[in-house]
């Protein structure tokens, strides 16, 4: 039995989603509650001069 919902999404390649800024905010803080540390030295500023 063909599932006419993914069929269709295939064939109309209607099949993309996006994470929202929101959800993405939230797993960041998840992991800061388990281990504030978790992100020291894995950050880069873009602020830097590079010569």
């Amino acid at each position: 039995m063909q599932n006419t919902n993914l069929h269709n999404a295939k064939v109309a390649k209607n099949d993309e989603f996006y994470t929202q800024y929101a959800d993405i905010q939230k797993e960041i803080n998840a992991y800061l509650d388990f281990d504030p540390s978790v992100f020291r030295g894995k950050t880069e500023s873009r602020h830097k001069c590079r010569s």
